[in-house]
């Protein structure tokens, strides 16, 4: 699996804290860290920095968001993920109550807060866990011709099921008639 991990951490010597605190922690569980924002390394190419903090975040399968010094870039990024629907994961040492994620109600956002770097490791990982592909249904896009879209939308609508349905369908029997 692999994780971006997205935090202001030029702001504060203890945000700079959780996040390695977060990246140890994705490192220990087994899954790659896409990118941690570069503010953390110093890079202020800022260009250079919206670019690669894009691509990792479409190639990422979990966003984790320290969000203590919460500031637009990393709002922008949550935001971006959300239209993903990547699972994210927002910390923050503030008050839930307080912050202005709070008002968020997306079925992808996780919102937690945490006081110490104990309480950091053990939401990521409860967060890993419950996000793990393994354990989750995987999804995809793919380019249809014209006349593969228009069978597929008449047998929908024919048979009431979704097109997703169909092609799943279509696909356990092929692997089916190859186990057999």
């Amino acid at each position: 699996m692999v994780i971006e991990v997205i935090s202001n951490s030029e702001k504060s010597k203890d945000s700079l804290s959780a996040l390695q605190t977060i990246v140890k922690t994705v490192q220990d569980y087994g899954s790659a860290v896409a990118e941690a924002l570069a503010t953390a390394s110093g890079i202020t190419d800022w260009p250079t920095v919206q670019k690669e903090t894009m691509e990792s975040l479409t190639k990422a399968d979990l966003v984790i968001v320290e969000a203590t010094e919460f500031g637009f870039m990393e709002g922008y990024y949550t935001a971006q993920a959300l239209h993903y629907k990547k699972p994210l994961l927002m910390l923050t040492r503030q008050s839930i109550a307080d912050s202005p994620a709070s008002g968020i109600k997306d079925r992808f956002l996780t919102l937690r807060h945490y006081d110490n770097a104990a309480e950091i490791k053990e939401i990521v990982d409860t967060f890993l866990r419950e996000n793990s592909i393994s354990a989750k249904d995987l999804r995809f896009n793919f380019f249809l011709d014209r006349k593969l879209y228009s069978y597929l939308r008449e047998v929908s609508y024919e048979s009431g099921k979704n097109k997703s349905e169909i092609i799943r369908e279509l696909l356990e029997k092929e692997i089916e008639k190859r186990e057999n």
